[in-house]
């Protein structure tokens, strides 16, 4: 017997002013709009900080670095956090 596949839901999320329709799973709705409301929150403090004139795409990108920077830094500290957890328990 085969799991049925959850049926995408689709919602509607706004970053800078521009509406999308996402599909995902019913959970995970919430979710998203938390992650396209920290988004927007990311490209408007980019906005204010670097000028109105740039196009959404230059500021998705350069949004999108930054977060990468910002998870990459975070999984460095988890794992030196980790290794004194070890150090501490060996």
């Amino acid at each position: 017997m085969t799991a049925k596949a959850p049926v995408p839901h689709t919602t509607l999320i706004t970053i800078d002013g521009k509406s999308y329709e996402v599909n995902c799973p019913q959970d995970q709705v919430e979710a998203l709009h938390e992650a396209a409301d920290q988004l927007n929150k990311t490209i408007k403090d980019f906005r204010k900080s670097h000028g109105n004139a740039k196009p959404l795409e230059h500021l998705a990108v350069i949004t999108a670095l930054n977060l990468t920077h910002e998870k990459l830094e975070q999984e460095k500290l988890i794992d030196q956090l980790l290794h004194k957890v070890n150090v501490c328990l060996s």
